[in-house]
Protein backbone atom coordinates (compact mmCIF):
# COMPACT_ATOMS: atom_id res chain seq x y z
CA UNK A 1 0.00 0.00 0.00
CA UNK A 2 2.83 2.41 0.89
CA UNK A 3 4.44 1.99 -2.56
CA UNK A 4 1.10 2.72 -4.24
CA UNK A 5 0.71 5.94 -2.24
CA UNK A 6 4.32 7.04 -2.88
CA UNK A 7 4.03 6.31 -6.59
CA UNK A 8 0.73 8.17 -6.94
CA UNK A 9 2.02 11.12 -4.94
CA UNK A 10 5.22 11.37 -6.94
CA UNK A 11 3.37 10.94 -10.22
CA UNK A 12 0.73 13.53 -9.45
CA UNK A 13 3.07 16.42 -10.22
CA UNK A 14 2.08 18.90 -12.90
CA UNK A 15 1.39 22.47 -13.93
CA UNK A 16 -1.17 24.89 -15.28
CA UNK A 17 -1.46 27.35 -18.13
CA UNK A 18 -2.83 29.83 -15.55
CA UNK A 19 0.16 30.08 -13.21
CA UNK A 20 3.94 29.85 -13.37
CA UNK A 21 5.09 26.39 -12.43
CA UNK A 22 8.26 25.40 -10.60
CA UNK A 23 11.16 24.06 -12.62
CA UNK A 24 11.64 20.53 -11.26
CA UNK A 25 13.71 18.94 -14.03
CA UNK A 26 16.49 16.79 -12.61
CA UNK A 27 17.47 13.71 -10.69
CA UNK A 28 16.42 13.40 -7.06
CA UNK A 29 16.80 11.17 -4.05
CA UNK A 30 13.46 10.99 -2.26
CA UNK A 31 12.80 9.91 1.34
CA UNK A 32 9.59 8.97 3.15
CA UNK A 33 9.57 7.41 6.60
CA UNK A 34 12.27 4.73 6.28
CA UNK A 35 12.04 4.36 2.48
CA UNK A 36 14.39 5.99 0.01
CA UNK A 37 14.20 5.92 -3.79
CA UNK A 38 15.51 7.74 -6.84
CA UNK A 39 13.28 9.86 -9.05
CA UNK A 40 13.88 11.45 -12.44
CA UNK A 41 11.78 14.46 -13.44
CA UNK A 42 11.76 15.71 -17.04
CA UNK A 43 9.86 18.89 -17.83
CA UNK A 44 8.65 20.33 -21.14
CA UNK A 45 5.89 22.50 -22.60
CA UNK A 46 3.24 21.17 -24.98
CA UNK A 47 0.80 23.70 -26.42
CA UNK A 48 1.69 26.12 -23.62
CA UNK A 49 1.12 23.56 -20.86
CA UNK A 50 3.94 22.41 -18.57
CA UNK A 51 4.28 18.65 -18.79
CA UNK A 52 6.26 16.48 -16.39
CA UNK A 53 7.51 12.98 -17.11
CA UNK A 54 8.28 11.34 -13.80
CA UNK A 55 10.12 8.07 -13.30
CA UNK A 56 10.18 6.59 -9.79
CA UNK A 57 10.59 3.02 -8.57
CA UNK A 58 10.49 1.65 -12.11
CA UNK A 59 7.25 3.46 -13.01
CA UNK A 60 7.31 6.21 -15.63
CA UNK A 61 4.33 8.41 -16.47
CA UNK A 62 3.75 11.66 -18.30
CA UNK A 63 1.56 14.15 -16.48
CA UNK A 64 -0.26 17.03 -18.17
CA UNK A 65 -1.40 19.39 -15.50
CA UNK A 66 -3.58 22.06 -16.98
CA UNK A 67 -6.41 21.70 -14.47
CA UNK A 68 -8.31 19.27 -16.71
CA UNK A 69 -9.48 15.84 -15.57
CA UNK A 70 -7.08 13.33 -17.10
CA UNK A 71 -6.35 9.61 -16.92
CA UNK A 72 -3.13 7.72 -16.31
CA UNK A 73 -2.31 4.24 -17.67
CA UNK A 74 -3.21 1.31 -15.42
CA UNK A 75 -0.55 -0.39 -13.30
CA UNK A 76 -0.56 -3.94 -12.00
CA UNK A 77 -2.42 -3.00 -8.79
CA UNK A 78 -3.75 0.50 -9.54
CA UNK A 79 -6.38 1.12 -12.25
CA UNK A 80 -8.81 3.84 -13.30
CA UNK A 81 -6.32 6.51 -12.24
CA UNK A 82 -7.70 10.03 -12.66
CA UNK A 83 -6.19 13.37 -11.68
CA UNK A 84 -6.39 17.13 -11.98
CA UNK A 85 -3.41 19.34 -11.26
CA UNK A 86 -2.49 23.02 -11.34
CA UNK A 87 0.18 25.38 -10.05
CA UNK A 88 -0.17 27.93 -7.29
CA UNK A 89 2.95 29.93 -6.57
CA UNK A 90 5.86 27.54 -6.01
CA UNK A 91 3.44 24.66 -5.40
CA UNK A 92 1.64 22.11 -7.51
CA UNK A 93 -1.74 20.93 -6.23
CA UNK A 94 -3.13 17.65 -7.56
CA UNK A 95 -6.22 15.61 -6.76
CA UNK A 96 -5.84 11.91 -7.55
CA UNK A 97 -8.26 8.98 -7.43
CA UNK A 98 -7.81 5.34 -8.40
CA UNK A 99 -9.12 1.83 -7.82
CA UNK A 100 -6.91 -0.77 -6.13
CA UNK A 101 -6.82 -4.40 -7.26
CA UNK A 102 -6.11 -7.44 -5.11
CA UNK A 103 -4.10 -10.57 -5.97
CA UNK A 104 -7.01 -12.00 -8.00
CA UNK A 105 -7.17 -8.76 -10.05
CA UNK A 106 -10.53 -7.87 -8.56
CA UNK A 107 -11.22 -4.45 -7.03
CA UNK A 108 -10.49 -4.43 -3.31
CA UNK A 109 -10.67 -0.70 -2.72
CA UNK A 110 -10.00 2.83 -3.88
CA UNK A 111 -7.85 5.77 -3.01
CA UNK A 112 -8.52 9.53 -3.05
CA UNK A 113 -5.70 11.90 -2.22
CA UNK A 114 -4.69 15.53 -2.52
CA UNK A 115 -1.02 16.09 -3.24
CA UNK A 116 0.70 19.39 -2.47
CA UNK A 117 4.16 19.54 -3.98
CA UNK A 118 6.22 22.57 -2.95
CA UNK A 119 9.62 23.50 -4.27
CA UNK A 120 12.09 24.04 -1.42
CA UNK A 121 15.07 26.35 -1.07
CA UNK A 122 17.32 23.31 -0.57
CA UNK A 123 17.33 22.37 -4.30
CA UNK A 124 14.45 19.97 -4.04
CA UNK A 125 10.80 19.63 -3.23
CA UNK A 126 8.48 18.32 -0.55
CA UNK A 127 5.32 16.33 -1.28
CA UNK A 128 2.52 16.35 1.30
CA UNK A 129 -0.19 13.79 0.60
CA UNK A 130 -3.50 13.76 2.46
CA UNK A 131 -6.60 11.70 1.84
CA UNK A 132 -7.89 8.21 2.38
CA UNK A 133 -7.97 4.70 1.01
CA UNK A 134 -10.75 2.18 1.40
CA UNK A 135 -9.44 -1.39 1.39
CA UNK A 136 -11.76 -4.35 1.91
CA UNK A 137 -14.35 -1.95 3.33
CA UNK A 138 -11.98 -0.39 5.88
CA UNK A 139 -11.22 3.34 5.55
CA UNK A 140 -7.61 4.32 6.22
CA UNK A 141 -6.32 7.88 6.48
CA UNK A 142 -3.31 8.83 4.41
CA UNK A 143 -0.94 11.53 5.67
CA UNK A 144 2.48 11.19 4.08
CA UNK A 145 5.42 13.53 3.59
CA UNK A 146 8.09 12.83 0.98
CA UNK A 147 11.23 14.95 0.73
CA UNK A 148 13.21 14.94 -2.52
CA UNK A 149 16.69 16.48 -2.82
CA UNK A 150 18.47 17.10 -6.11
CA UNK A 151 21.47 14.86 -6.71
Amino acid sequence: MKKIILALATLAMGSSVYAACPNLAGEYTCSALQDQYDSLVEQSKINGVDVYTVTAEGISKTIFTDGKLRSLPDDEQVVNQKYTASCKGSSIIANVSADILGPQKSKVGNIKIQVNLKKTAQSGFEIKTNGHAVLDGQKQSINEVVTCLKK
